[in-house]
């Protein structure tokens, strides 16, 4: 819902951006340690995701 809001009211991908944190690997010592999120999986996996959304919408 709230990403259809955004779309309505203007917002584009450029927009649609994570913190850089999200992209620098955890540390620590538990089962999370060295996990960051890949960029290049996640914009994939975001444009299956607008694709499914926007053609739904039209």
């Amino acid at each position: 819902m709230l990403r259809v809001f955004n779309a309505r009211e203007g917002f584009t991908t450029a927009e649609d951006k994570l913190p850089e944190k999200f992209f620098v690997p955890l540390v620590g010592t538990g089962p999370t340690a060295g996990v960051a999120m890949d960029r290049k999986e996640l914009e994939d996996a975001l444009n299956i995701f607008e694709s499914a959304l926007f053609a739904s919408v039209r």
